[in-house]
Formats: structure tokens, sequence, C-alpha cells
């Protein structure tokens, strides 16, 4: 009886494990897409002043920069638009990676003054939590940023 239970509760238990990484690859996903837009769009605005989504050389996060120090420009509330995985506004998605699949050696994503992405591939980001994976494509002249299926 007690291992009829305890395999009850295990069979109720491993979907919603699985959402769970499912909702926090998503969240991660949402970030990631509404920066590079943010990027995007204020490089557009003001294309003296490009704005570089840079990967952290841990792949746990992200910031917006622009220059050539690398600093992290700043969001309204005077705060650096700096992401990191597992703190602050993303405190729950602790763990989660994020890299480029297309160009692993490389860490940042520009766009010129017309929106469109510095580059000659489509730039491709992979999130990863554990054994979970999920792939994301930019369009090269929209920005529009995807998921893909591998």
């Amino acid at each position: 009886m007690v291992g009829a239970i305890m395999l009850l509760i295990a069979t109720l238990a491993l979907p919603m494990l699985q959402r769970d990484a499912g909702s926090r690859s998503a969240a991660t996903f949402g970030l990631l897409r509404d920066d590079l837009e943010q990027a995007r769009h204020r490089t557009i605005a003001d294309p003296e002043r490009p704005i570089r989504l840079l990967l952290d050389d841990d792949h746990s996060g992200w910031s917006l920069v622009t220059g050539s120090a690398d600093q992290p420009i700043e969001r309204h509330d005077g705060t650096p638009w700096r992401v990191r995985l597992g703190e602050g506004a993303a405190e729950q998605l602790d763990g989660m990676l994020v890299s480029r699949s297309d160009r692993p050696g490389v860490r940042e994503l520009r766009f010129d003054s017309s929106g469109v992405i510095v580059g000659d591939v489509p730039p491709a980001f992979e999130i990863r939590d554990g054994e979970s994976t999920r792939h994301l494509q930019v369009g090269l002249v929209t920005g529009v940023v995807r998921q893909v299926e591998r």
C-alpha cells in the first residue's frame, strides 16, 4: 500500500517538475528576447551610441553595453542593465546557462544603425537548464527572436 502511494505521488510530481524546467527556460527566453529587442531599438534610435548584448564569461547572464569598455548602460531607474540568472529579478533562474550556439567563442551581438545584425549568419543562442535545452535564432534583418527545434 505504501509503495502504491509513493508511486502515485511520483507520477503526479514528475510532470510538475518538467513544467518547472520548461517555465524557467521560457522565462530566460523572455528576458533574453526583450533585452535583444531593447539593444536593437536603442541602436536604431541613437546610431552614434550603438548598444550590444554581451554574454557573461560564465554563461550565467548578460549585459547591454556600449563603447569599448563594456560598461553596462543604465536602466530608467539608474541601475546597470545587467542580468545575472539567480540574482535580482532573475533570482528564480539560478543554474540557467545562456551561450551562442552558432559561434561558441563569440560573447556579443551587435546591430547596425538600421537594426540589422552585424554578421553574415543568423545568431543562435542556447538556453540550458541541466538536461533541458532551448534553442533560439535571431533574424539577421528583422531582429526577431524565435524558438527553433533541433
